[in-house]
């Protein structure tokens, strides 16, 4: 018979442990769940685009409508992505 030699013997007893404590992880009962939540993703308000830069007055419609509708939803959060603005490094669209 083969001895095993000691640091297989330890990865085999580290094995072992290890799969025990999965084990007990496992079989732990699961926490209560959170409360659901949702939240809105908004995206590309790109004020500016629909008059090519001239103004922003539908851009300011569309996107009160959009806070309006979100607020009566009453999220967790908002989030918005996409382009903010349409011409970028224009101070008057940034500012």
């Amino acid at each position: 018979m083969k001895r095993i030699t000691i640091p297989i013997l330890r990865a085999c007893v580290a094995i072992v442990a290890i799969s025990a404590s999965i084990g007990v992880l496992l079989a732990r009962p699961a926490r209560a769940a959170a409360a659901p939540f949702f939240f809105i993703q908004l995206s590309d308000p790109q004020f500016g685009m629909y008059t090519a830069n001239a103004d922003f007055a539908q851009e300011t419609a569309n996107f009160t409508f959009a806070i309006a509708a979100a607020n009566r939803l009453r999220p967790a959060f908002v989030v918005v992505t996409g382009d903010l603005v349409n011409k970028a490094g224009d101070a008057a669209q940034i500012g």
